[in-house]
């Protein structure tokens, strides 16, 4: 299910990986004694771990919306072919 604002979410932070590729580089010339520091493998982890959930929650959510629209067309069709049914029976009667 998209949100509203999933595009701007993705555009923000696009431009922030990309404004934090250019500091990094500009950071040791700018700024001498900077030094980047370095990401241990726990905290790496966790970040993919909750990338992985976000993934899962997002094809949780699309699969249950999949479901609810079958379930709506279908309904829609029933609906349609009484519709259909009830108009030739009544074409099929005399008008008054």
């Amino acid at each position: 299910m998209h949100t509203l604002h999933e595009r701007q979410f993705h555009l923000l932070m696009a431009s922030l990986v990309i404004a934090s590729l250019l500091l990094e580089q500009e950071a040791s010339r700018l700024l001498p004694l900077w030094q980047m520091p370095e990401i241990g493998l726990l905290t790496f982890t966790l970040g993919l771990c909750w990338l992985a959930l976000f993934a899962g929650h997002r094809v949780k959510n699309l699969h249950l919306r999949i479901t609810v629209l079958e379930e709506r067309l279908e309904h829609t069709i029933r609906r349609t072919e009484a519709i259909e049914e009830d108009v030739r029976a009544r074409r099929g009667l005399p008008r008054l």
